[in-house]
């Protein structure tokens, strides 16, 4: 009877032991999956950050960008619209040579002979001189331009001076854009991209 309760005893703790075990690995199992769950879940979400990271630099780089080329612009067209004011000294400078020519027959040699005021007198938000050049105006305007020492000329026209006045060709070889300052100008310098102006002004005259 003895031997029999002990074979039971030894049986029930080798049942037991079993149920241990395979209780252990059951949850060594189940934790090593959660644990697997975990890292991926963790990798999975440092992804993500790391994407939403990359967005939003990429957004704040798109917004600098635009808010650069914003100021830029403003600016741009500011000095363009500056530029379209001080143009206004062509039309007496263009007047004044009219009647020296017209009394004299012959083109006025500079801004004394033309009876104007000396190149330097003449000074406006972005002009920085204008004279006269054998009949010819120069204007000259300073960095607000967008070219420092940047030029326009008007050169008269002669061929029919006489029944319609005094023609004029207005030219730049400075600013690229020149048309969208004064559509009746054209610009003839080199289609170098290098010294293009990067303004997009509005046009207007």
């Amino acid at each position: 009877m003895r031997n029999a309760v002990v074979m039971f005893a030894s049986a029930l703790l080798a049942v037991v032991g079993a149920l241990l075990a395979y209780h252990q690995l059951v949850t060594r199992k189940d934790q090593d999956a959660l644990l697997s769950n975990v890292r991926v879940e963790s990798e999975a979400t440092r992804r993500q950050v790391q994407q939403v990271a990359k967005q939003q630099e990429q957004i704040r780089k798109t917004l600098d960008e635009a808010k650069a080329q914003t100021e830029a612009d403003a600016a741009e067209r500011e000095a363009y619209v500056d530029m379209r004011s001080d143009f206004v000294v062509a039309s007496a400078m263009r007047t004044a040579i009219a009647e020296y020519y017209m009394t004299t027959s012959k083109l006025p040699a500079s801004n004394a002979e033309a009876g104007l005021p000396a190149p330097n007198e003449y000074r406006g938000k972005s002009l920085r001189a204008a004279s006269v050049q054998d009949g010819a105006i120069q204007l000259v305007f300073d960095a607000s331009s967008g070219v420092d020492g940047g030029r326009i000329s008007l050169t008269p026209q002669l061929e029919h001076a006489n029944a319609m006045g005094i023609q004029w060709r207005c030219e730049s070889d400075d600013y690229p854009q020149i048309q969208r300052i004064l559509p009746s100008c054209s610009y003839t310098g080199a289609a170098d991209a290098s010294t293009q102006s990067a303004v997009h002004a509005p046009s207007g005259s």
